[in-house]
């Protein structure tokens, strides 16, 4: 599970986002051993943290925007497990209509999701 704020209007989290997803998908921090309980995974302790990759432990200017090689490699090796050949599963097809945990129903179809009169996002 990941949790991620963006100030609206500023897409300040977007590389927080892309980083938190690394770590859903098993890749460790830039210059880390390997990750005993993600199974099979490699580390990243060929690529210096320094280098400020989005996977590097902290925020930085240089190449933030980009995974590192170690990172590829990592992801790589996460979706190649045949243990996780769910994540290659292509869905046979989507309900035409579901339910939210708030038991109202909808259909498929997200513009049907969406109220289009909020103009201000409330907490």
């Amino acid at each position: 599970v990941a949790l991620v704020e963006d100030v609206p209007k500023t897409f300040s989290g977007v590389v927080t986002f892309a980083h938190e997803c690394g770590h859903l998908l098993g890749i460790a921090h830039d210059g880390s051993p390997p990750q005993t309980y993600v199974k099979g995974n490699i580390g990243a302790e060929e690529c210096p943290a320094s280098d400020r990759y989005i996977m590097s432990p902290s925020m930085g200017t240089t190449s933030i925007y980009k995974f590192s090689y170690c990172s590829e490699r990592q992801l790589y090796m996460f979706v190649r497990d045949p243990s996780r050949d769910r994540l290659r599963t292509v869905p046979a097809g989507i309900p035409h209509e579901y339910r939210y945990r708030d038991g109202i129903k909808h259909s498929s179809h997200p513009w049907n999701c969406v109220n289009w009169n909020i103009r201000t996002v409330q907490y």
